[in-house]
């Protein structure tokens, strides 16, 4: 008798098993296998990091540019760069202490032809404050490497949880999701919602984004970088803030901080597509942003036309900072 119910409790847990291992497979939401269709079409975000690797590494498609920066790039459509197949790497809070660490797996372990990297800086990422926490990247790429990792992930609570979520944002069509080819939406929000939200974001970059100094670390970090891939073309660009977020960071008198931020990439990269300024979208800032420094895709579509064509899209809207106009461009500060 005894064995019977043991037999039956072992059939009851296995079948559980395979309908979570089949609806895991199917929603895939730690990106390890490469199907797609309408109801794993809205995904979040968990770990973007996690995801992303698994993305890249699992995946069949080959790409010959890597696009990294922070949750401000993550709303760049890769599409947007018309010459370049872009693998969009970004992940929230994303700083260059990481950039290494990600491009290393992208081309030695992914076996990515990346011929070109575009780094999206932001003026946070040169401050040296307590806020980075998200240095996870080795522990992130062993377990992408992991034996069996993408199977024995289908069998999960955290999988099962994640594939419960999306299939949910299907039915409620949820924005501020990726679909399957890593682009990721941002629902427009009316104007008082970006002015409300832009006044908190403000709020708490001064208790903590912007409470640090220049981190003198920061300079060697990207030079390093540049000397490990000096067969590589970079292509770097600062990313866009609202006027009140800009206006935030000089009166925390870092407006000296914020020369040498633009100083040092100058000398180590020879030019920057800078779009960290005032200009006629900072001013506007409700109509190009979500809140004080997330720009709509729509806004970084035309950051990415600007870089790639090397023209204004927009009159006032991005300039391409050399060693022959930098100290003028900051002297007008």
């Amino acid at each position: 008798m005894a064995n019977k119910w043991i037999k039956k409790y072992l059939l009851v847990i296995s079948l559980i098993l395979i309908f979570i291992g089949l609806f895991n497979y199917t929603m895939d939401p730690f990106w390890t296998f490469n199907h797609s269709h309408k109801f794993n079409n809205f995904q979040k975000g968990i770990n973007e990091r996690q995801q992303k690797s698994n993305y890249i590494y699992f995946t069949d498609k080959k790409y010959d540019t890597l696009l990294l920066g922070s949750s401000r790039t993550t709303y760049m459509n890769p599409n947007s760069f018309e010459n370049h197949k872009v693998f969009n790497y970004s992940a929230v809070a994303m700083r260059p202490q990481e950039y290494k660490t990600f491009i290393d797996f992208a081309i030695k372990d992914s076996n990515q032809p990346i011929d070109t990297i575009i780094l999206a800086v932001d003026f946070f990422g040169y401050l040296d404050h307590k806020l980075f926490k998200y240095n996870q990247g080795p522990k992130i790429i062993e377990n992408t490497k992991s034996l069996f990792y993408r199977w024995k992930n289908l069998f999960t609570f955290d999988a099962f949880e994640a594939s419960l979520k999306n299939l949910k944002d299907y039915f409620k069509k949820r924005a501020d999701r990726y679909d399957r080819q890593l682009v990721k939406s941002y629902a427009l929000r009316d104007i008082k919602s970006v002015e409300s939200q832009t006044q908190k974001d403000v709020e708490t970059y001064r208790k903590e984004a912007y409470s640090g100094n220049g981190n003198k670390n920061l300079y060697d970090i990207l030079s390093n970088l540049r000397n490990d891939y000096n067969d590589k073309k970079f292509i770097i660009y600062t990313t866009p803030i609202s006027y009140p977020l800009f206006k935030e960071m000089l009166e925390l008198k870092h407006k000296e901080n914020y020369k040498n931020w633009l100083r040092d990439l100058v000398k180590i990269f020879g030019e920057v597509h800078h779009f960290m300024y005032l200009h006629s979208i900072a001013l506007d800032y409700t109509k190009y942003f979500g809140d004080s420094n997330h720009a709509y895709p729509k806004t970084n579509e035309i950051v990415a036309k600007t870089i790639e064509h090397r023209k204004n899209m927009i009159n006032d809207f991005g300039i391409i900072l050399n060693k022959n106009n930098i100290e003028d461009f900051l002297s007008k500060i």
